[in-house]
């Protein structure tokens, strides 16, 4: 499941941040189900969701940090021309874009740009006074991801630089790093993460 996955993502960064050890097949088996999960051009069937594109991007940037990824590239583009509208109040959907954008090339590329300015309109024109934002009855939820969109900008650096946020600290590395010697399987196209040695280191 797209969603669930990309919030799995999130969990291993925060983690890697926090400096909890996991399991590198955990990053490696995630990284598939993304890849099988999304087309070359990193968008999924004849109608796909913002949500799912963005959060897949993500999952992508994280893991493998390749600005040239023909994957985020397409979803990139795909994603700055679903702009965002105050009718579609689609506040998990606008999140996860604006996580996925500011991380391809914040805060001062074509991409971020934009997307960023419409959607900080919608956000910032049909909030109540006290600051919440509500659909019907329910505000606790769209305020939720309402506030973390704004805030996008601190949740994580951004990873190739932009900002000043590659390079600052021993973390700002991608989840699965490229190993001393590629191995290649025909059925995958993924970077092995560690190797395997006996006790002579053989």
């Amino acid at each position: 499941e797209m969603l669930a996955s990309t919030f799995a993502v999130m969990a291993l960064k925060s983690a890697q941040l926090s400096e909890l050890s996991f399991s590198p097949a955990v990053a490696s088996n995630a990284l598939q189900f993304f890849t099988q999960s999304t087309n070359e051009n990193g968008l999924r069937g004849e109608n796909p969701s913002r949500a799912e594109i963005a959060g897949a991007t993500i999952a992508r940037i994280f893991f493998r940090r390749e600005r040239g990824d023909t994957r985020v590239v397409g979803a990139a583009a795909w994603l700055t021309t679903q702009k965002p509208d105050w009718a579609q109040q689609d506040f998990l959907g606008w999140y996860l874009t604006s996580l996925a954008l500011f991380q391809v090339d914040g805060p001062d590329g074509s991409c971020w740009k934009a997307w960023h300015e419409p959607m900080k309109s919608v956000l910032l024109l049909n909030h109540a006074k006290g600051g919440s934002w509500s659909v019907g009855n329910e505000a606790v939820y769209p305020t939720a991801l309402a506030a973390m969109t704004m805030e996008v900008y601190y949740r994580y650096a951004n990873v190739f630089g932009g900002a000043g946020g590659a390079g600052k600290n021993k973390y700002d590395v991608p989840l699965l790093g490229a190993p001393p010697v590629r191995l290649h399987f025909p059925d995958t196209i993924f970077w092995t993460p560690s190797m395997v040695t006996d006790g002579a280191g053989k």
